[in-house]
C-alpha cells in the first residue's frame, strides 16, 4: 500500500545523474529517487531538451508520486505545476480561431498543442477541401497551426479542431496574423490569452542545444535570462562576476556563448572577455551594458579590439527576440557579425554576408601570421592602379599614399604573383620608398591571392620591428592568402549569381509585357486603320450632313482615347522593365510606390497564377534612402515566390470563378531606438513553410518545389537586402494559413 504524501506536498532534491529514462535525485533525507522523462513536464516541447536543461547538481521541486517500501520513490515535475485542463473554459470556446503547435503527425490527423498541456485533434475530415496533398506532407512536427475550435469534452480530454472554412476567417482583420493572441472569431466568446512560456518557432532552426554562461552582478536581471535559455532548451549557468566566470573555465567547463556585462565589480567585462576568448577563440561572445555611453568603441579602445574579434554589443534592456537572435547566428559560420546591434549602417554597394567573410578571412589571417597588421591590395590592371581593398579606414595607413603603390613591391606581388619577403625595412628603404609612406614599419610578407575575380589581389602581413620568417611563418602566409581567395571569390559569385537571377526573374515577368504588347498593339492598329476610315466619313459627312460629322468626331475621339489608353499601358511597361534593367545608385524613394510598380510588373504572372496581389496603401508616406533597384528585386522575388506557392497548392483548374489566392503588400515605419525603420510586410495564404525549413530557405539552391526551381529568388532577397543594410525574414507561418515574409530597411533619409 503506498504511504505517498498529499499531492500538495513539494519535495526539493537535487539531480545526481541523468538516465536515459530521466532522472536520478537525491532528497534533502539523503534518499533516491527517480523522475520518469514523461513527468519531467507537461508539454513535448518542455520536455525535448531535457538531458541538456536537467545537468548533475540542479536543484528543482517535484511532487512525490509513489513511495514503496524498498524502493526507489518516484516523483513528478509535473505535477508541481498547475494542470491547465482546469482553466480550459477561461479562454476557450467553440468557434473560436486559435494558433498551435504540431506535436505529432498520425494518418487519421495531427495533434495540436495549443497551450502547453492542451492539445487538440485536426482530423484529416476536417482540412480544406483543396488541400489535395498528404497528411505527412502538409504538416510536420513542429508546425504553426491556425484552426477553430470544433469541439470541447474537458472530462475526456478532448478538442477538435476544423479547417474546413478557414479561408472564411483568413483575411478577416481580426484574424491577419501578427503575433498577438488567438483571435475569437464568435461574438461573445472569450479570447485566449497569449501563454507567457510558449518560445518563438525561430528556437526550431538552431542546429543543437548550446552552452551559455551569463555574467552579470544584477541578480534578477542575471537568473531571469538563465531561466529563459534554459526554457529555450539551452544549458546556461550563470556568474556575478568576472572572477566566478574565469573560475568556470579554470574548472574545465566550456561554453560556445559567453554574454558578460562591462561593467563588473573587480575585474573589467571586457578585460575578462578577451581572456576568455584567447583561451577558447571558438566560443562567441557579446557584451552587454545599460549604460549605452560605455558600449561605443570610440569611448572604449578595449571595446574596439574586442570587435575586430567579432565580438557583438548589445545594450541592456534587451528583449527575448535580440537574444534569440545571437542564438540563431551562433549557427553560421565564423564570428558574429562586427557591429553595434540596433545601430544603423549607411547603404553600401556590396553584398554584407560576403563582404563579412572577406573581413574576418583578413583578421583571421593576420592572426595566424602574428603580424601587426594585414592589408589586402587590389590591382586594377587596365588603370594601372593599386588600391586598399581591407581594412577601410584604419588610422595607420596614409591613404594620400596609395597613388604611388602602382611602383611598390604590391604590384610585383599581385601582378607577377612573386612572393615578397622583407625582414628589415630599414635596410630594403630603396625597394620599399613607395611603400613605406603607406605605413611604417618593420618587416613585411606579401603573398599574392589565388582568385577567380575581376582584379588581382596582394594580401601584406605588417611588423612593427624587423623580424625573421621561417618557413613555417611563410607557409602561413601563403595558407592566410589561400583563405582570402577563397572568400574573394565567394564575393565575386554572389555578385554573379544576383545578375543572372535578374536575368532569370526578366526572362518570367517579360511574359507579361509581351502579353501587353500581343493584346494591345493589334488593337491599337486596328484603331489606327478605323481612324483613317472614320475621317474619310468625316470628310464626307461635312458635303453632306454637318450634324452626322459631328457625332462622327465623338466616335473618333473615342477610338482615339483607348488608342492613346494602349500606348501609354505599353510605354508604362516598357519603362518599369527599362529602369528595372539599368544601373541605379542610392537616393530617396518612396517605399509604396517601389512595391507598387513590382506589382504592376508582376501583373500577368499573378493573373495566370489565380492570385490577386495587392499593394495596400500606408497610413503615412514612409520613404528610405536606398538603391531602387535593389529594392523592387527583393520585392520582386519575395511576391513571385508567394505566388507560385499559392498556384501549387491551389491550382486554378480546381477553381471555376474568383482567384484562388491572396497576396498583400502592407507598409510602415516603425521607431527603434538607432531611428525609423521601414517595415514591408508579404503575406500570402499559400501553403505555408514547414518550420524545420524556416532558416534554411535563403539558402543558396534550397527549394521544396518539384518543378526545377533554381532555388535562387529567396537567396538572391536575403543578399540584396544585407547590401541595403536591412534584412528579409520570415515573420511567422501557418501551415495551410499562409506566410508572412518582412523586408526591413533603415528609415528616413
Amino acid at each position: 500500500m503506498s504511504n505517498a504524501p498529499a499531492p500538495t506536498a513539494l519535495f526539493t532534491c537535487e539531480v545526481i545523474r541523468v538516465m536515459p529514462f530521466g532522472l536520478l535525485v537525491r532528497l534533502e533525507d539523503g534518499r533516491t529517487a527517480v523522475i520518469r522523462e514523461r513527468e519531467l513536464g507537461w508539454t513535448a516541447e518542455e520536455r525535448q531538451n531535457w538531458r541538456q536543461t536537467y545537468r548533475p547538481g540542479v536543484k528543482l521541486q517535484a511532487v512525490m508520486l509513489d513511495e514503496r517500501a524498498g524502493e526507489s520513490p518516484e516523483l513528478s515535475i509535473r505535477l508541481a505545476h498547475a494542470d491547465p485542463w482546469l482553466t480550459l473554459t477561461d479562454w476557450l470556446s467553440i468557434g473560436q480561431l486559435v494558433e498551435g503547435v504540431v506535436t505529432a503527425v498520425q494518418p487519421y490527423g495531427v495533434f495540436v498543442e495549443l497551450q502547453p498541456g492542451v492539445t487538440g485533434l485536426l482530423h484529416h475530415s476536417n482540412l480544406p477541401a483543396w488541400c489535395k496533398r498528404p497528411i505527412g506532407d502538409a504538416f510536420w512536427p513542429g508546425d504553426a497551426v491556425k484552426a477553430v475550435v470544433q469541439h470541447i469534452d474537458v472530462q475526456q480530454r478532448r478538442i477538435a479542431l476544423t479547417m474546413r472554412d478557414i479561408r472564411t476567417v483568413r483575411w478577416s482583420d481580426d484574424a491577419r496574423p501578427n503575433g498577438k493572441a488567438p483571435v475569437e472569431m464568435r461574438s461573445g466568446a472569450p479570447v485566449a490569452p497569449k501563454s507567457q512560456s510558449r518560445l518563438p518557432l525561430a528556437l526550431a532552426g538552431l542546429p543543437r542545444a548550446y552552452a551559455v554562461l551569463l555574467v552579470d552582478n544584477d541578480d534578477a536581471h542575471r537568473d531571469r535570462w538563465v531561466q529563459w535559455l534554459r526554457s529555450a532548451g539551452q544549458y546556461a549557468v550563470g556568474a556575478a562576476s568576472a572572477e566566478d566566470a574565469l573560475a568556470r573555465l579554470d574548472a574545465g567547463e566550456a561554453f560556445d556563448l559567453v554574454l558578460m556585462d562591462v561593467q563588473l565589480p573587480g575585474m573589467p567585462g571586457p578585460e575578462a572577455l578577451a581572456r576568455i576568448l584567447d583561451d577558447a577563440p571558438e566560443a562567441r561572445g557579446v557584451l552587454t551594458s545599460g549604460d549605452w555611453g560605455c558600449l561605443h568603441q570610440d569611448a572604449n579602445p578595449a571595446l574596439r579590439q574586442l570587435m575586430t574579434r567579432g565580438v557583438r554589443v548589445l545594450p541592456k534592456p534587451f528583449e527575448a527576440e535580440d537574444l534569440l537572435e545571437v542564438l540563431l547566428s551562433l549557427g553560421t559560420t565564423g564570428p558574429a557579425e562586427v557591429t553595434f546591434a540596433h545601430e544603423p549602417k549607411a547603404p553600401g554597394s556590396t553584398y554584407a554576408e560576403p563582404q563579412r567573410l572577406l573581413v574576418q578571412a583578413v583578421l583571421r589571417a593576420q592572426r595566424l601570421t602574428r603580424a601587426s597588421l594585414a592589408v589586402l591590395f587590389r590591382l586594377d590592371a587596365s588603370a594601372r592602379r593599386v588600391e586598399i581593398e581591407l581594412p577601410h579606414g584604419d588610422e595607420r595607413l596614409a591613404i594620400e599614399a596609395t597613388p604611388n603603390l602602382i611602383h611598390s613591391p604590391v604590384r610585383d606581388v599581385a601582378e607577377d604573383r612573386a612572393f615578397c619577403v622583407v625582414e628589415d625595412a630599414g635596410a630594403a628603404a630603396g625597394k620599399l620608398r613607395y611603400l613605406l609612406p603607406l605605413l611604417r614599419f618593420g618587416a613585411c610578407l606579401g603573398a599574392p591571392v589565388p582568385a577567380d575575380a575581376a582584379h588581382r589581389y596582394a594580401l601584406f602581413f605588417f611588423y612593427d620591428r624587423p623580424t625573421a620568417f621561417d618557413e613555417a611563418r611563410r607557409e602561413q602566409a601563403r595558407a592566410g592568402a589561400l583563405a582570402v581567395g577563397a572568400a574573394l571569390e565567394r564575393r565575386e559569385m554572389v555578385a554573379r549569381i544576383v545578375m543572372v537571377q535578374r536575368d532569370i526573374l526578366l526572362g518570367q515577368l517579360n511574359r507579361g509585357l509581351v502579353h501587353e504588347m500581343n493584346n494591345r498593339i493589334p488593337l491599337a492598329s486596328e484603331s489606327v486603320k478605323s481612324l483613317k476610315r472614320q475621317l474619310d466619313e468625316i470628310e464626307r459627312a461635312l458635303d453632306v450632313s454637318p450634324t452626322s460629322a459631328h457625332d462622327l468626331v465623338r466616335h473618333v475621339q473615342g477610338m482615339l482615347a483607348n488608342a492613346v489608353e494602349s500606348v501609354a499601358v505599353l510605354s508604362r511597361m516598357n519603362e518599369l522593365f527599362r529602369r528595372f534593367t539599368a544601373q541605379s545608385s542610392v537616393r530617396i524613394v518612396r517605399v509604396d510606390q517601389e512595391a507598387g510598380e513590382a506589382a504592376q510588373m508582376l501583373r500577368d504572372e499573378a493573373e495566370r497564377a489565380g492570385v490577386d496581389v495587392k499593394v495596400e496603401p500606408p497610413e503615412r508616406m514612409v520613404i528610405v534612402r536606398t538603391n531602387p533597384v535593389y529594392l523592387q528585386h527583393v520585392l520582386l522575388n519575395v511576391m513571385l515566390n508567394a505566388v507560385q506557392q499559392i498556384a501549387l497548392l491551389r491550382p486554378r483548374r480546381e477553381h471555376r470563378e474568383g482567384h484562388v489566392g491572396r497576396v498583400r503588400v502592407r507598409i510602415e515605419e516603425r521607431q527603434r531606438r538607432a531611428g525609423p525603420v521601414a517595415i514591408i510586410s508579404v503575406e500570402d495564404d499559400g501553403p505555408g513553410i514547414h518550420r524545420q525549413h524556416q532558416q534554411r530557405i535563403f539558402d543558396l539552391g534550397f527549394t521544396t518545389r518539384a518543378d526545377g526551381s533554381s532555388g535562387l529568388g529567396l537567396y538572391v532577397a536575403h543578399h540584396l537586402a544585407e547590401a541595403m543594410q536591412g534584412r528579409v525574414y520570415v515573420a511567422e507561418s501557418a501551415m495551410l494559413w499562409g506566410t508572412r515574409f518582412v523586408v526591413e530597411l533603415p528609415g528616413g533619409v
